[in-house]
């Protein structure tokens, strides 16, 4: 075996999240469906319900929390040259904006892509901070029998706690810690999704 593994691999793992809610959709059927686990596994002649995106059409996802990763999306069927716009956003009003709209960039980690597509294919796009996705056909009809959110993170025990008789300063504690925890990726960030360069 020639294969070299880089001296810095890490404890990296991924757990897969399923979406929790549909924020919006135009053009599609079945949508309901996506919000049923299915398999990441393509397979051939599939008798499940699978989610129809018309040409044009749409699907905000919302993923429950804010996560550090991307999404799985399996496809049944597709025509030739298809192609997927995925858009990640913090915000529903980020996921549905364009680029350069309110300073929206794709400066650190891309988070508006347009992704060649085929049928039978499960492929992963993103690496970046995000709670909704966008999941656009832009020049073909698609259907698509799965899609959950890649969530990347150490697998660390939370070490000290904070509570007191404010149930808002509690919240705002308990938020500052899972962004931590978000960050604490190869390095400890300062961003999930921008800068993305070790805290200094």
């Amino acid at each position: 075996n020639s294969m070299k593994k880089s001296e810095m691999n890490n404890s990296i793992i991924t757990e897969y999240i399923m979406p929790c809610r549909i924020v919006a959709e135009k053009s599609c059927i079945n949508s309901d469906a996506i919000l049923t686990e299915s398999p990441r596994q393509i397979r051939a002649f599939t008798k499940r319900k699978c989610l129809e995106i018309e040409k044009g059409g749409y699907i905000i996802l919302d993923f429950g929390a804010e996560i550090q990763g991307g999404v799985m999306i399996t496809i049944t069927d597709v025509p030739d040259d298809s192609h997927l716009r995925i858009v990640f956003g913090e915000s529903v009003s980020e996921a549905m904006s364009e680029i350069g709209y309110k300073n929206a960039t794709n400066n650190h980690a891309i988070r508006d892509m347009v992704w060649p597509v085929s049928f039978y294919q499960t492929f992963r796009a993103g690496n970046t901070g995000f709670r909704f996705v966008k999941i656009e056909a832009t020049d073909n009809p698609v259907t698509i029998s799965g899609i959950q959110g890649a969530f990347d993170h150490r697998d660390i025990e939370r070490k000290g706690a904070f509570e007191c008789s404010d149930k808002l300063l509690n919240k705002i504690w308990d938020v500052g810690a899972y962004t931590v925890f978000l960050n604490m990726q190869e390095y400890l960030w300062d961003g999930i999704k921008r800068d993305r360069l070790v805290w200094v």
